[in-house]
């Protein structure tokens, strides 16, 4: 739907069946580049299970940053984590960031600290290695 795909992944019909589900059934369109709405308290909830009270929330370009007590950002409809941002602990130990044009967002820390928020939490994912690539704009 945001065009964030290469041609031979894209499939137009899939887009235009997912926007008319999300107009006419109340289906939630992934969000873009943002916290995804369903893991938002999930994942500060994650963060407060390793011992953390409050966070940092910096802009998407790491120009600004404003600490929040996390009970505080969970269950409330709040501008602070909307759009693109930053979510890292005091002790710049954990960081939970997205990525623009696409529909998923990175929990990184230790890991031990990731182990346990994925038995925990059920959180989905791999861990990424040096060799791991993420277009971010770099690529031609």
């Amino acid at each position: 739907m945001i065009g964030g795909l290469k041609a031979e992944f894209s499939n137009k019909e899939y887009a235009d069946k997912l926007e008319s589900l999300a107009d006419s059934d109340q289906v939630v369109v992934p969000s873009e580049g943002c916290f995804s709405d369903l893991l938002h308290d999930r994942t500060l909830s994650a963060i407060q299970s390793l011992g953390y009270e409050w966070v940092w929330v910096g802009d998407e370009f790491g120009t600004e940053r404003k600490l929040f007590w996390i009970e505080d950002l969970r269950g409330q409809d709040t501008k602070a984590t909307a759009g693109h941002c930053n979510i890292f602990t005091p002790d710049k130990q954990l960081l939970w960031t997205t990525h623009w044009d696409s529909h998923f967002s990175f929990l990184c820390s230790s890991e031990r600290n990731l182990l346990a928020l994925q038995k925990a939490y059920g959180f989905e994912g791999f861990f990424a290695t040096p060799l791991t690539e993420v277009y971010w704009s770099v690529h031609a």
